[in-house]
């Protein structure tokens, strides 16, 4: 009996809002008939805050206060958060393998252009002796 009450003090308020809504924006077309744009833009504004009011900030039937629901998604978009900044440390761990083994390979490349180099260097230099000794 009490949950009916609580619901039923919750719809008149729901539809205080609404009616309080109405009458203002009838109030407004009637002051502004030549400015449709106002009127459209107060209908706008009235209905998305009756959408915001009666979805977002609506208590949910387990009982929750409406800063317990708010909290429920803060910490929900605090895990999601949570989440991807978990994944793009992974991703960068994954890069700097990625650019550690790179390191690496070029290092040999290196090392194995040095030997080529000095191989090179070294046939060269027999080349050209022979060239002096004829």
């Amino acid at each position: 009996m009490e949950y009916i009450d609580e619901l039923l003090v919750a719809i008149d308020e729901q539809v205080s809002y609404i009616l309080v809504g109405s009458i203002f924006t009838f109030v407004a077309l009637f002051i502004f008939r030549k400015i449709i744009s106002m009127f459209l833009f107060v209908v706008f504004g009235l209905i998305l805050f009756a959408v915001v009011k009666l979805t977002v900030l609506q208590p949910s039937t387990t009982g929750d206060t409406t800063e317990g629901i708010i909290q429920k998604r803060m910490n929900s978009v605090q895990e999601t958060i949570d989440e991807s900044i978990e994944g793009v440390k992974k991703i960068k761990e994954s890069m700097q393998e990625k650019v550690d083994g790179a390191k690496e390979t070029r290092g040999k490349i290196d090392k194995t252009f040095d030997k080529f180099k000095e191989k090179e260097k070294s046939e060269f230099d027999k080349f050209m002796q022979e060239l002096e000794k004829e």
